[in-house]
């Protein structure tokens, strides 16, 4: 019976120092697939990565401007329009960004997106409705910002000459610019260009729709099934990370079945793993700041064509994984500190214990010491004679009576 109980005890060691070993390894990625759901899958900081780093510092918006003003918004002639454009200064091509895409605005944009599409990937809908609300940019830019893109677009312009002059003057007279190229002219004729660009801007702010939704491509077969496949990809993956979160817990669980029996168990099977794996973890977040950059850089140039906007995309990413790894950070010190009391609370416990144990005093202690021993008292010696002679005197006492 002693050696079956034996085997099992050893038995049982053996699945705890393989569940400490599993316990070790979870404890990162429990940390970093906690992390990686709340930055992620968080709209607030999502549209506050991609609004700083790629429309705001990334050269986005300024790329947006080149096409909506050349192509779309300028009924120009193309040739020399592109042109045109291709001479404005990074200043004013800054400028007019802001005033086409004001900062506020981005940021409403894309929170407001950003959060429909975090809320659509739990619903059931079939795809998320993504508009753009482009109300407050025709206010703003029917309020003067449309002028004073007019005012930049022309002082960029080459000086005309007086032949161009005499052309323009005749093609703002007729109020046709088709095929004519452009310049600068001075004085009054300058200020009718302005106003004629600036009709021109406010013409198309007419023909323009209040909001444009962003996924009318989906509503065809391929699209919806594509959509479809992301958002059961999409799901999958958060599921896998809410399960990576919980094996810790399951684990501590396992080893206390096997191993706990006692606060010293406790300290050993629980303090140290715990440990061990908050010290991996950071670990492995020292390895990625130092080679996270380089690796998602070369992964992102081969995935994709070389892009203008690959930097800045590189740099969202990278924004998104640093506060992943300094929440998981924090959290890893926690857990050290967790373990550093597992490991001490049980000692302290343990003290506690012995100095709870009475201590015998003084008194007690000389009560419960045996007192030396007394001599006995005296007894009278024993006379055998004595009694043998009175023993034979009684019966010649009984003859004589």
């Amino acid at each position: 019976m002693k050696r079956s109980t034996g085997c099992l005890n050893s038995i049982a060691r053996l699945i705890a120092f393989f569940l400490a070993g599993l316990l070790i390894l979870s404890v990162p990625l429990a940390i970093l697939a906690n992390s990686a759901l709340r930055t992620f899958f968080s709209a607030d900081e999502i549209s506050h990565a991609v609004t700083s780093l790629l429309l705001l510092r990334g050269g986005f918006r300024e790329q947006l401007v080149d096409q909506l003003v050349s192509d779309t918004w300028f009924d120009l002639d193309s040739n020399t329009t592109s042109g045109s454009l291709s001479e404005l200064s990074p200043e004013d091509r800054i400028e007019i960004a802001q005033i086409i895409f004001p900062e506020d605005w981005l940021k409403t944009q894309l929170h407001e997106n950003i959060t429909v599409l975090v809320n659509w990937i739990d619903s059931e809908e079939p795809f998320p409705r993504l508009v753009l609300d482009l109300e407050p940019l025709q206010t703003e830019l029917r309020q003067g910002g449309a002028f004073r893109i007019a005012e930049i677009w022309v002082d960029s312009l080459a000086a005309c000459t007086s032949e161009h002059e005499r052309q323009l003057d005749n093609a703002l007279k007729q109020g046709s610019s088709q095929g004519l190229g452009f310049c600068r002219p001075e004085g009054e004729l300058q200020k009718r260009l302005i106003e004629f660009v600036d009709r021109q801007l406010l013409q198309r702010l007419d023909e323009m729709p209040m909001q444009i939704p962003l996924l009318d491509e989906m509503s065809s077969e391929d699209g919806m099934k594509g959509l479809g496949e992301f958002h059961q990809n999409i799901l999958g993956f958060i599921l896998l990370m809410r399960w990576i979160r919980l094996l810790p817990f399951m684990f501590l669980g396992l080893i206390m079945i096997y191993a706990i029996r006692s606060w010293q168990d406790l300290r050993k099977w629980w303090g140290i793993p715990v440990g061990l794996g908050a010290l991996f973890t950071l670990g492995v977040i020292l390895t990625g700041n130092v080679f996270g950059p380089g690796i998602l850089k070369n992964a992102l140039s081969q995935s994709t064509p070389a892009l203008e906007l690959q930097e800045p995309i590189v740099n969202v990413f990278w924004d998104l994984l640093s506060k992943v790894f300094d929440r998981s950070a924090f959290e890893a010190v926690v857990l050290l500190i967790f373990a550093g009391l597992v490991f001490t609370i049980p000692i302290l416990l343990h003290k506690k214990e012995l100095g709870t144990i009475p201590k015998p005093s003084a008194l007690e202690a000389s009560k419960s010491e045996p007192d030396e021993l007394s001599s006995p008292p005296t007894v009278e010696p024993f006379l055998p004679e004595t009694i043998t002679n009175a023993s034979a005197s009684d019966p010649a006492a009984e003859n004589e009576g």
